[in-house]
């Protein structure tokens, strides 16, 4: 399926992840490299399906491998810079993805404060029942 450039050109790409605001993260197959577009951009090859650049209810694959690294730190939780190895997210995107994720209800803030490597302290988050229950599904169907 191709994506539509700066010049107005198609250049042929493959979708990798889809965010709630209907962006979508894609490969440009022609110069292997990854770049996030306004879902409109990107047009569905002929005879293929349209393109829905939202998939309600479903979590995209940055805001699981979050969801997974909470998951996996059980009640102890984790800071958003604790997140950051973990995933291999960067800083930004590693919190936007908790941001994500808090506003669906799927984690929670603790009560606890962790010092950061730069001095400070960070909330500690940590996956909520609604969460836990969305890393099954996930772990059961198999499907993002």
């Amino acid at each position: 399926m191709p994506v539509l450039d700066a010049l107005g050109h198609l250049s042929p790409c493959k979708i990798v992840d889809r965010y709630d605001d209907g962006r979508l993260r894609v490969l440009l197959t022609s110069v292997n490299a990854h770049i996030t577009v306004p879902g409109h951009l990107v047009q569905a090859a002929p005879g293929e399906p349209p393109i829905t650049t939202r998939n309600p209810g479903r979590l995209g694959d940055l805001q699981y491998r979050v969801l997974e690294a909470l998951f996996r730190a059980g009640p102890m939780g984790h800071t958003d810079d604790e997140l950051v190895p973990i995933t291999g997210l960067l800083a930004d995107s590693a919190g936007k993805r908790r941001l994500e994720l808090l506003r669906r209800g799927l984690v929670i803030a603790t009560e606890d404060r962790r010092t950061t490597a730069r001095g400070g302290t960070a909330q500690v988050w940590r996956i909520t029942s609604a969460g836990e229950d969305e890393i099954r599904r996930y772990h059961t169907e198999g499907v993002a």
